[in-house]
């Protein structure tokens, strides 16, 4: 396990109650063999998700489209 790095997304509320996605990356810290912590950061990836949802709408419709027009 030594160097392995985890990814997750998670989502948050900040404390003025905005809800956003984050891109978590954490890995652990050894000394001697043993973990003594965790190291880890986050990155805001709401925007890019709201981006990616809303091209994957309009792949969906333009699709619906096609179907429609054949």
């Amino acid at each position: 396990m030594q160097g392995e790095v985890t990814s997750f997304e998670a989502r948050l509320i900040r404390k003025d109650g905005k809800e956003i996605e984050l891109d978590i990356k954490d890995s652990p810290i050894y000394q001697e063999g043993k973990i003594i912590g965790v190291y880890g950061a986050g990155r805001d990836i709401t925007e890019k998700k709201k981006a990616d949802e809303q091209i994957s709408r309009m792949n969906r419709l333009a699709s619906l489209g096609q179907l429609s027009a054949g």
